[in-house]
């Protein structure tokens, strides 16, 4: 689960047929996914070389998609205190 930059829009995120079907198997998934894991290591040590920013894929989890605003911690920490305040 990464969020969408222009970054990942470039690199893509769909697999191709072959990883398709081979990710859908059950004894080659494991390879498919291995190949997956050596490839972003590869490419990360790449963009290290370029001198490219990390900072251009970001992860998250699939809750993110629920977030509609955002807002400052004090807020949030009044809020809560508020909350706090009215309970017996």
């Amino acid at each position: 689960a990464i969020i969408r930059t222009p970054y990942i829009d470039r690199a893509g995120t769909h697999a191709g047929r072959i990883a398709k079907w081979l990710l859908r198997g059950p004894r080659t998934k494991h390879w498919m996914r291995a190949c997956y894991s050596l490839q972003s290591i590869w490419r990360l040590k790449q963009t290290a070389v370029q001198g490219v920013n990390y900072r251009t894929c970001y992860q998250a989890g699939k809750s993110v998609e629920g977030i509609s605003e955002i807002e400052p911690v004090a807020a949030i920490v009044a809020e809560y205190a508020g909350a706090l305040r009215g309970l017996p």
